[in-house]
This record gives C-alpha cells, structure tokens and sequence, in this order.
C-alpha cells in the first residue's frame, strides 16, 4: 500500500473501481464474509460484524492510501480490527458483500454541496432497492441523504 496524489475523481474512480473487481473475487474476501454473515441476513450481519472491529484512521496528509479488501482481511485475522477512513472501509463492505454474489458498489458523495467528492460509502442491491452502508456514521444501516451528488462506482 502506497500513499497517491490523486489526480481528479477521475483516478479515483478508476482505482476503486479496480479494488472493487480484486476483492469481489478473492477467496480470502469470500471466506471471511461467509464466516461473518448470517444466511438470510447477510448484509446487516455483515455490517454489525465489522462496525464491531472498526477503527476509523485518517489517510495521511500527504496524500490519499487506498486499502485492499485482501488487505483489510488480513490485518483482521492478525490483529481482530479492520482500519482506514471512509474509502478504506467503503471497498471492503462491497468486496464482503459482492463476494456474497449480492450487488454491490461504492459511491462518492459531495456531503456539503461544494462540488468536491468528500466521503466514499458502500451500497448494497436488495430487493428493488440499493441501501447504503456507512459504517462511518452513527446513522442506522441504509441511511443516507438522497440528496447528495453522488458518483456510483462498479465493479
């Protein structure tokens, strides 16, 4: 893991859209959601789970650090925590959760309406719905201001 200078939203599309893809597919990602989930409820148990071993760190000032979900995964099974700001953790809940086979992505929002991305969320396709999955906010799971910009990241 390395610090960027990220160039426009541009590039971070790119490179979250990128981890989406890794980490979807790994069997260390797939292996540990199957151990933290819940059949019938997967994605609210894997939002407790992790909520419950989440520490929030800030990137570094110099610069942005995006984390891998194979990453996360195995700081988690050496120190019992997952880390990172809200991109970090954000890649990580779409990778457990697509990894699952359930529609996943990763959103940037503008929170303030200042025409700038400044918070990554993870989002879930359930039913006919998508639900957000912050586990940076103390707001219930699947809440989120509707009227944020917002970028939707696939992967």
């Amino acid at each position: 893991m390395k610090v960027l200078q990220v160039e426009g939203v541009g590039q971070v599309v790119d490179i979250l859209r990128d981890q989406l893809r890794k980490g979807k597919s790994s069997e260390a990602v797939r292996s540990l959601a199957a151990q933290l989930s819940s059949p019938g409820d997967a994605v609210p148990s894997l939002y407790d789970a992790v909520k419950k071993s989440y520490h929030y760190t800030d990137d570094p000032p110099d610069g942005e650090k995006f984390v891998s979900a194979e990453l996360q995964v195995t700081r988690y099974r050496e120190k019992g925590r997952f880390e990172g700001d809200c991109d970090d953790v954000s890649i990580l809940m779409a990778c457990l959760i697509g990894s699952l086979g359930i529609d996943s992505r990763i959103s940037l929002l503008d929170c303030d309406n200042d025409g700038l991305y400044d918070h990554a969320v993870a989002s879930a396709y359930l039913g006919a719905e998508w639900y957000d999955v912050d586990l940076t906010s103390p707001n219930p799971l699947g809440w989120i201001e509707k009227y944020y910009r917002r970028i939707d990241i696939y992967g």
